[in-house]
């Protein structure tokens, strides 16, 4: 380990955009919520276990006919409105704290088992569950 004798130029992003690969075979719409697979390729959100959320898609973008990371995808990370599931697993005001789960690219709800944490609740309204995606 060497530590600095020098001022040193350390590159500096907001770090709220990302670009990341898409996985083959995948269609991803502007505004969906976006995963990491198993091997680190991004995909639209789906209902199964052990994915990384990375954010909110800011553009479609189409590999149905490309290899893993052909094209990539940018997303945003913050706080967004998805959709609130309907009857069981509902999100409530007293979730707010709380991790909540991908049902599918645009719906979240509580149940952990099978599903991969979208991210923290920090607002529920009537039309939608704010999540903070980091």
């Amino acid at each position: 380990m060497v530590t600095l004798t020098q001022d040193r130029y350390t590159d500096y992003r907001e770090g709220d955009t990302f670009a990341h690969g898409v996985a083959a075979g995948q269609t991803i719409y502007a505004g969906s919520l976006v995963v990491l697979n198993a091997a680190g390729y991004a995909e639209s959100a789906t209902d199964s276990a052990n994915k990384v959320t990375v954010g909110i898609a800011q553009n479609q973008v189409n590999n149905t006919g490309g290899v893993n990371d052909a094209i990539t995808v940018t997303v945003r990370r913050g706080v967004f409105k998805l959709d609130n599931v309907t009857g069981a697993n509902i999100v409530e005001r007293t979730d707010i704290g709380d991790n909540c789960y991908i049902v599918d690219d645009q719906t979240v709800d509580t149940l952990a088992t099978g599903s991969s944490v979208a991210g923290k609740i920090v607002q529920v309204d009537s039309d939608g569950v704010w999540v903070q995606i980091i």
